[in-house]
This record gives C-alpha cells, sequence and structure tokens, in this order.
C-alpha cells in the first residue's frame, strides 16, 4: 500500500483491526462479518506491526514479558504462568531469521533497546501466533540497512510458510 503521508494508510490499518469503525462497507475475514467485533476481538485474526517502535511493546516491561504477552493474544490465561514454561523454541527459531540473539535481550526491558531492535522483537511479537492477516506499517522506517534486510527476509519466510494475508504501507515504491 502505497501513499503520501496523510492519504489515509494507517487509518485504513486502522478500521482491519477495529481500532477505527468504518463510515461504510463491511470486513470480512474468512467469510465472516467482523465489522462489528472490537479491536480486541479481532485481535486473534489480526497481526499488526506499527511504525512507531513504541507502540508495539510495553517498554517497562522486558522483552521476554512483552513476547509472553504476545503469546497468549487473543485467549484468557495466566501471565505468570506462561511465564515460567516461556517456549525456547520460539526464540530459537526467530534467531536463526533475524540474525540477532534474543536470549541475550530476554531480560531487558523493551525501552532500553535500539529502534530496530525493538522494531525486530516486535516482529516476532506480531508474529509468535499466526493469523489471518498480518498489517506491517512502514517496518523498516527506523532500521539500518542490515536489520532491514534481516526483518524482511523474516517477515517474507513467515508468509510464506504460515500462508498469511499481509497488507505492507511503504513510502518507497521501490
Amino acid at each position: 500500500l502505497v501513499g503520501a503521508n496523510g492519504s489515509g494508510k494507517s487509518t485504513f490499518f486502522d478500521v482491519i483491526a477495529g481500532k477505527v469503525a468504518p463510515t461504510s462497507g463491511k470486513i470480512f475475514f474468512d467469510g465472516k462479518d467482523v465489522t462489528s467485533l472490537s479491536e480486541l476481538k479481532r485481535a486473534p485474526f489480526v497481526g499488526r506491526l506499527f511504525q512507531n517502535t513504541y507502540m508495539s511493546s510495553v517498554s517497562s516491561m522486558t522483552v521476554e514479558q512483552n513476547l509472553a504477552l504476545a503469546a497468549i493474544k487473543g485467549r484468557k490465561s495466566n501471565f505468570s504462568d506462561l511465564m515460567k514454561s516461556f517456549p525456547s523454541k520460539v526464540l530459537t527459531d526467530a534467531s536463526q531469521y533475524l540474525d540477532l540473539d534474543l536470549k541475550c535481550l530476554l531480560k531487558r526491558r523493551m525501552g532500553d533497546l535500539s529502534g530496530g531492535q525493538r522494531q525486530t522483537i516486535a516482529l516476532v511479537m506480531a508474529t509468535l501466533i499466526p493469523t489471518k492477516i498480518l498489517l506491517l506499517d512502514e517496518p523498516t522506517a527506523a532500521l539500518d540497512p542490515r536489520s532491514a534486510t534481516n526483518l524482511l527476509t523474516f517477515a517474507v519466510k513467515f508468509i510464506k510458510i504460515n500462508k498469511v494475508a499481509t497488507i505492507l504501507i511503504t513510502h518507497d515504491p521501490h
């Protein structure tokens, strides 16, 4: 999805995610009308990566806590129990595609990480649970070229393996 600043790209994502109600039309996932569902009720269907790295995570919580929160998206669960049994496979799988050692970052607060590290971890969070649609809002805007390439490689692999419909917002059509 390419367009100038202020053209409604992020608002379109807000409508799909349920943050904003559409002024007309309907939103369907797998043939089911979800237009009247709240953002919380749509969460199991929608994976979203924001351009602003602070919107995708809780800065005061550790990386591990943020990943655990993402792992329970859309279902009732006990957070402390999940923290005790957090799957290391998630970290291993993500680390091999991201060229980032997530294990060494687990105990660090998200707010203490670089923008690139936060964005990369936010993508891992958005993809922990396969969804019906993945919304990527300028995912590489704050990243250096190497991190951007790693992030996009991870995203493409995830999309292909899980066959997830994906919309990417960009200002650069190349």
